[in-house]
């Protein structure tokens, strides 16, 4: 549901042969406009997610296709990827592309979440990856290379780690992303604070007005009280322009660009404590955690190296609460809301007298 084009109805359909041929599934929703709330109707009042992947060569090292259309909200996805994969390894190309139609950001989101050019314009990827799987942890690097309405070129590295200390998990995120191209779009800069444009698309709750007020989500002089994960993940700046000035002093904002480096840890107390009665404990998991973010942020190309004037971080606690299983319904996603409080801020926001404050938000997804 969402207050534009109401309740959805429709059908779901999955399959495959031997788990690793022919794997479908097929999501086909009409947009039914009961219980909306504004007068502005869908242009196509159905959307769909089509997910097909197959095995198309045999072991030690298997090759697959995989291939995914998205139509939702104004917005299409359209992928293609080709990659090969053993037990520890994958590797491999997809090409892909997005498509906004014009009127996308004053029908389901604050218009401060997206720029204008690229709407109703096609915006193409191609990407080649590595991931490598090791004990309690994985990492992976790419190069994302875009030509549509700009052109756009970047490299990136993630890893990610659980170390275990007794019983306490300490999660831990290395995020690096460096852009050869100095032109890039709004709606797939990377964020200080969380999740771009385009990956709230990509989430079938916080993609539209709905459950979600649209006040969490827009920018402005504090930080706000929705987070979802992504891009550098300083949570603590969710929704902050974060103020700065330039070398002649006028107004700058920093809170997007497209080269950073962030570090992310959560200190996890779920193996020690454990809320859940017993009856709930295959339906629910409730972890609580400490965290802490750091990063840096600017703009940068191949003629011009990033300044990284200032460091962002965060501290704070939080807890995950994770439906893992649906009762007998086994094809619905395990689901997790997060309520996190940054305690403290070693950068002021423009409001705040001081670094240590009482701060709230919800997201949606484990942050790490």
């Amino acid at each position: 549901w969402n207050n534009v084009d109401g309740v959805k109805a429709g059908i779901y359909l999955d399959g495959n042969y031997m788990k690793e041929l022919h794997n479908f599934s097929l999501s086909v929703l009409y947009h039914t406009q009961v219980l909306d709330a504004r007068e502005r109707k869908s242009k196509l009042p159905v959307s769909w997610d089509v997910n097909y992947m197959s095995r198309i060569s045999k072991a030690p090292l298997k090759a697959y296709l995989d291939i995914r259309s998205k139509q939702d909200l104004g917005w299409s996805y359209n992928r293609i990827s080709l990659f090969r994969k053993n037990k520890k390894t994958t590797y491999g190309i997809s090409f892909s592309g997005t498509y906004m139609s014009e009127d996308r950001e004053i029908r389901y989101k604050p218009k401060s979440t997206w720029d204008t050019y690229a709407n109703n314009r096609p915006y193409l990827y191609m990407r080649v990856f590595f991931r490598s799987d090791f004990k309690n942890g994985f990492w992976n690097t790419g190069i994302t290379s875009a030509n549509g309405f700009f052109e756009s070129s970047a490299i990136d590295f993630t890893i990610k780690k659980t170390f275990r200390f007794g019983k306490l998990d300490l999660r831990t995120r290395g995020y690096a992303r460096y852009n050869l191209s100095s032109d890039y779009i709004i709606e797939d800069a990377l964020l200080l604070s969380g999740a771009n444009a385009i990956n709230f698309m990509d989430n079938r709750l916080a993609r539209s007005t709905s459950i979600i007020p649209d006040k969490w989500i827009t920018f402005g002089s504090n930080p706000n009280h929705f987070h979802l994960p992504g891009g550098l993940n300083v949570r603590g700046y969710s929704g902050y322009l974060t103020a700065t000035k330039d070398e002649n002093g006028n107004q700058d904002y920093h809170h997007f660009g497209n080269t950073g480096v962030a570090v992310n840890g959560e200190l996890s107390l779920l193996r020690l404590i454990n809320p859940v009665p017993g009856f709930l404990k295959d339906y629910l998991n409730i972890d609580m955690y400490g965290f802490y973010d750091a990063a840096v942020l600017d703009e940068a190309s191949l003629t011009k190296l990033p300044k990284f004037k200032r460091v962002y971080m965060d501290a704070g606690l939080g807890v995950n609460f994770t439906v893992t299983q649906w009762w007998k319904f086994d094809k619905l996603k395990p689901i997790t809301l997060r309520v996190d409080m940054p305690l403290f801020l070693n950068i002021k926001p423009y409001n705040d007298n001081s670094h240590f404050k009482f701060r709230w938000m919800l997201g949606l997804e484990k942050a790490i």
